[in-house]
């Protein structure tokens, strides 16, 4: 029939009609979601942000779409954004945590060693969890990666004896290894 139309569409046009409210934005953002066309969530963030600029979800799936483009940058900045709206939701706080030592390693496989320690340090800082022997292994593996043997020696033997085992850090700092070659 000519006369119907997608639930596309028509979140489309109520939003070209009513740019102002947000909840044609979020219906259709979850819509294209749910049916898997990436390109367009983002388009629609996008969107959602020009007219709602510190938009949860829309700062969500941004930060995401950068992640998955390696800019790690971006999805920091975008994750701080969403995580000052809900500070204490742990899966954002979770996610931004996730970027940030993402973005460290970065640094450091630019040889931007200072940034990537600053990174970590303020990561560090920030955990909660009893267990931090993960950011100090990859502390560990920044200072490998710098030339700084002693010192990644020294952050190891410190991780191992955070971890709940030594095996745990063992297979940390090989997995750190692996990916900061």
């Amino acid at each position: 029939d000519e006369c119907r139309l997608s639930a596309t569409a028509c979140y489309q046009h109520s939003i070209a009609l009513a740019p102002q409210y947000p909840q044609a934005h979020e219906h259709l953002l979850e819509l294209l979601h749910t049916t898997g066309q990436r390109q367009e969530v983002v388009a629609v963030a996008q969107g959602l942000l020009e007219h709602f600029p510190e938009h949860q979800r829309a700062l969500e799936v941004l930060a995401d779409d950068a992640f998955r483009q390696g800019r790690w940058d971006e999805a920091v900045a975008c994750q701080e954004r969403a995580v000052q709206g809900r500070p204490h939701d742990t899966y954002l706080t979770a996610r931004l945590s996730f970027y940030r030592l993402g973005l460290a390693r970065m640094r450091a496989q630019q040889g931007q060693f200072d940034a990537a320690r600053a990174i970590l340090e303020a990561e560090l800082a920030q955990e909660t969890a009893p267990e931090c022997y993960h950011i100090v292994c990859r502390q560990a593996a920044v200072e490998l990666k710098a030339g700084q043997r002693q010192r990644g020696e020294d952050l190891f033997t410190q991780a191992c004896k955070m971890a709940p085992s030594r095996l745990v850090a063992v297979f940390q700092m090989l997995v750190e290894a692996i990916r900061m070659p």
